[in-house]
């Protein structure tokens, strides 16, 4: 239970302490921000029930603006201008952070404002965009010179906290915004339940989509892959090579999405790698009927039919990224600093997207990533319907459809604009250059010539869908979530096509797909949809009509795949060929340590050849190595930097070859300067990578987080090694290569370990788990320790070793659990470090 505090002797306090502050800033500036006080407070709407608790810690994430913002938007005009020598001539995310993010004094200027107002910086950023603090609402009101309140929506009843005038700040560089000072607005999903359910075979589907359900799912449901079928057919496209992220604010079930497949009679193979950002536990929540967060409740529909549909559409991709947080700000800059998917989807509105995310969604076009954003279920928008982001200009908008297809699992039919498809404008958000061409906003759809519209594109979304719900399989499901990845897993198609091809991948597509809308081809690569409406389900409004050409229900309509990608990528090739990525594309390394990347490589047309991998653009003391030097699948590089290499930023090309073929991929390479202390040279030392656990080599189901696994926890973060622990005969290693730099007197290992047994012996060491150093060709150099079931502790133990005997040698780390045929033992490893000096 909250305790309020005296509004009146509060309002005084933060009067006094902003007169104090502007009093004595004599070389500061008072920096008045906007858009922190929600509409629905301006508008009255909300009313006050009382002061915030000052005692309640809130996260905030501070953005600051862009360096050199006009020059950017000239140059993204230049990169999505076909007659430009500029187009679609990508940055790296260093690139990107060299030219237009803050300069480094004004980013440590925030961050030493931050720390002298009393907030605590949990997280910095590589791209110098954004930081993270903690606070008190105390220290918050004095630090922003606001009063957060508690008000309530009259509408919804939902209580939230919100300032109650916009934060004025007392610090010599400009703030862009402040994320998390209010939550007025919730994340939402763009799911939802149909009305009116009703019984069909041994599926309960919505009466609204029960008419003529063609599917091949259960009870006639859509299945990921019919939508394959619809929109792409039967080609040789798979997304091979790509890598789709997918945007959430919330976690999910793993067996959740293993219930859907054998639910529905699919199988996948793609990896599903988990990013957790921010300190997000990965946690699953749902909601209470106001709309607001339950955390005692698990609603992961949202997040299984985003990670299904993405790979329904495109079966063959390298991997999807499932980046996790609580603020948009942080996720988004994290997928655009790691700059590793070029295709992201998102199906959630509300939260914290607003301004902030604008930079950001430029990064992504200036870096050649696709942005597609469900625009909601509730139709034409207004203020009881729109939720942020689905009229930002910079992202691709997508909309909904009721399909049809010929038969269960056969091709596309017709289609009819889905009548909860968001669409529209709202004030605040100019109209784009892609939408002045003439053609596009005419008298028929009603669009607004001063405004953003929106959708720009749809795809199927009526309730004729199913997903998994916290171990339950759900039909009667619909929503622009269901057309947005599937959009997204398409685009995959498309890029795998352009790179085959020798292109680019296709970046933001508003420009390509408006001048498609108004050019010769419109016919032939969309389904022009032209009946339907989207009457709000809330708030003034009559709807849109979908309309021959762009409309405000449907955008251009659903793709036809295959003509589409060819417009967008050009004709299908049939010879062989293959792709090349590095997974991460982007290191950064201490002086005197090193850093591994996974360069894969992806097949096209049958290609069964052996790719040789080499790197060029290596700075001074900086060498690489694969392993191996030539690969059907993957290599791992490993770029070891001297003590004696500059810091600095620098761009790896990575070149493949076979045969006459030759394909590139780059690592963003950032090197920083030793502290003069010792050096830590494990990576992944405490497994936050998640899933993607290089280069770490474990055997399976010994990487574990707070969200997949139950029984053990890690030490610090989220994610841990679990070894053993089944109570039958098992053995179970994890082990990494590590190069001790020559030049170095001391190295000592660091690790810390809980174990836990069932055994009863007091004697006996039935379980064991043994800490050995090996050569490169698997040979012991050394065991360090063997511990067992006897050792079994409450809590995790910190185990200290001296390797300065391996300096100047290249190591294998191994660890190996063996567990016996009885009661079962288990060995909990995280933040395994070595450090050297």
């Amino acid at each position: 239970m909250q305790i309020p505090r005296s509004q009146k002797l509060l309002s005084g306090a933060v009067s006094l302490a902003f007169a104090v502050s502007a009093a004595t800033a004599t070389a500061q500036q008072i920096h008045p921000l906007s858009t922190h006080v929600p509409q629905i407070i301006r508008n009255g709407q909300a009313s006050l029930v009382g002061s915030a608790d000052s005692t309640r810690h809130l996260q905030l994430a501070l953005s600051l603006p862009l360096r050199n913002e006009a020059q950017l938007d000239a140059l993204l005009k230049q990169i999505y201008d076909p007659t430009s020598p500029n187009y679609h001539h990508y940055l790296t995310s260093a690139q990107f952070t060299a030219s237009y993010a803050p300069t480094q004094q004004d980013y440590d200027t925030v961050v030493r404002w931050a720390q002298a107002k009393g907030l605590k910086v949990t997280r910095t950023t590589d791209n110098r965009r954004v930081v993270d603090v903690d606070g008190s609402i105390d220290t918050i009101d004095r630090a922003f010179n606001v009063l957060l309140n508690t008000y309530q929506d009259s509408t919804t009843q939902r209580t939230f906290h919100a300032p109650d005038r916009e934060p004025t700040l007392d610090l010599s560089v400009p703030l862009l915004g402040i994320s998390g000072m209010d939550d007025a607005t919730p994340p939402r999903p763009h799911y939802r339940k149909g009305n009116a359910p009703t019984t069909n075979a041994s599926s309960t589907i919505s009466a609204e989509a029960i008419a003529h359900i063609t599917g091949s799912g259960p009870g006639n449901t859509y299945k990921p892959s019919d939508m394959r079928a619809a929109y792409y057919g039967s080609g040789p496209l798979t997304g091979a090579g790509q890598t789709v992220a997918i945007f959430s604010y919330d976690g999910y079930i793993t067996s959740d999405l293993s219930l859907y497949y054998s639910t529905v009679g699919m199988t996948s193979s793609v990896p599903v790698n988990n990013v957790l950002v921010a300190g997000y536990n990965g946690a699953c929540f749902g909601f209470n009927a106001n709309g607001t967060v339950n955390n005692n409740t698990c609603d992961d529909g949202e997040q299984i039919l985003d990670i299904v549909n993405v790979i329904g559409m495109a079966p063959g991709l390298s991997q999807v990224l499932f980046y996790e947080g609580n603020s948009s700000t942080d996720v988004l800059n994290q997928m655009a600093t790691d700059n590793v998917a070029k295709v992201i989807s998102s199906s959630w509105g509300g939260g914290d997207f607003g301004t902030v995310s604008d930079p950001i969604f430029k990064q992504f076009q200036a870096q050649g990533q696709s942005y597609l954003n469900a625009t909601g279920d509730s139709g034409q928008f207004n203020s009881s319907t729109y939720d942020p982001p689905s009229v930002d200009a910079n992202i691709t908008q997508v909309g909904g459809t009721d399909l049809v297809t010929n038969g269960a699992g056969g091709s596309w039919q017709s289609e009819t604009g889905w009548a909860d498809s968001g669409g529209g404008y709202v004030s605040g958000t100019a109209i784009p250059t892609y939408q002045q061409l003439a053609g596009v906003i005419n008298s028929s759809n009603k669009g607004s010539t001063t405004l953003r519209n929106a959708p720009d594109v749809a795809a199927e979304a009526n309730f004729d869908n199913t997903t998994v719900i916290d171990g339950s399989f759900e039909s009667g499901y619909g929503g622009t979530s269901y057309a947005t990845p599937r959009w997204a897993g398409l685009i995959a198609l498309a890029n795998q096509q352009a790179v085959a091809n020798g292109k680019s991948t296709l970046g933001f597509l508003n420009p390509s797909i408006y001048n498609i809308g108004v050019g010769s081809s419109f016919a032939a690569d969309f389904h022009d949809i032209v009946s339907g409406n989207n009457k709000p389900s809330a708030g003034s409004g009559s709807g849109f009509n979908a309309v021959a050409g762009y409309d405000l229900v449907t955008g251009w309509g659903s793709p036809n795949g295959p003509a589409l990608i060819a417009t967008l990528a050009g004709g299908a090739t049939t010879t062989p060929d293959f792709t090349l990525s590095a997974s991460p594309a982007s290191l950064s390394i201490v002086a005197g340590a090193n850093g591994t990347s996974t360069i894969s490589v992806a097949g096209l047309n049958s290609f069964a050849g052996t790719v040789a991998v080499s790197a060029s653009g290596l700075p001074t003391g900086v060498t690489a190595s694969f392993s191996p030097a030539s690969t059907t699948s993957t290599s791992v590089l490993t770029l070891t930097v001297a003590t004696t290499a500059v810091a600095g930023s620098a761009t790896i090309t990575i070149t493949g070859t076979s045969g006459s073929l030759t394909h590139t991929t780059t690592i963003a390479l950032t090197i920083t300067a030793a502290t003069g202390g010792a050096t830590q040279i494990i990576s992944n030392p405490g497994f936050e990578n998640g899933a993607t656990t290089t280069p770490w080599v474990l055997t399976s189901g010994v990487i574990c987080s707070t969200s997949s696994c139950s029984g053990q926890t890690p030490h610090t973060g989220s994610w841990y090694a679990w070894l053993d622990g089944y109570g039958s005969t098992h053995t179970d290693t994890a082990n990494q290569q590590i190069v001790i730099p020559a030049g170095k007197t001391t190295a000592t290992l660091s690790f810390f370990l809980h174990i836990d047994t069932a055994e009863t012996s007091k004697t006996a060491a039935n379980d064991t788990l043994s800490v050995q150093v090996l050569n490169t060709s698997g040979t012991v150099l050394g065991t360090l320790a063997t511990y067992s079931n006897l050792n079994a502790a409450t809590g995790y133990q910190q185990r200290t070793f001296n390797l300065a005997a391996y300096i100047g040698k290249t190591i294998v780390l191994k660890f190996t659990g063996k567990e016996n045929s009885s009661k079962e033992t288990s060995f909990v490893l995280d933040d395994i470090t070595l450090s050297v000096q």
